[in-house]
């Protein structure tokens, strides 16, 4: 069964495969965490504390940090990214 947690496996699978996760503009090369609700098995799931890390080729600002949204189970026809706002996420250090 797919579950928000699993997809953001598939893309750090996607990630380890292709070195980035693109979407539009937006090249993604780390996911820090997990979704915001982890074991949510329907409809759209999101990851609002800044753990989607990369670059915006359309933005002049290089590394960015982002928020995402999608549909479980269909993360790579639905994902969406956002700027997030405040602090940089927790790197783990």
């Amino acid at each position: 069964m797919a579950s928000a947690g699993k997809d953001i496996d598939q893309m750090n699978k996607q990630i380890e495969l292709y070195e980035t996760l693109t979407i539009g503009s937006i090249q993604i090369d780390t996911i820090q965490g997990t979704a915001d609700h982890p074991h949510q098995h329907s409809g759209w799931a999101s990851k609002t504390d800044g753990g989607f890390g990369g670059i915006d080729q359309n933005h002049p600002d290089g590394y960015r940090y982002f928020n995402g949204k999608w549909k479980v189970g269909h993360w790579g026809d639905t994902l969406e990214f956002t700027p997030h706002q405040g602090a940089e996420p927790d790197q783990g250090e």
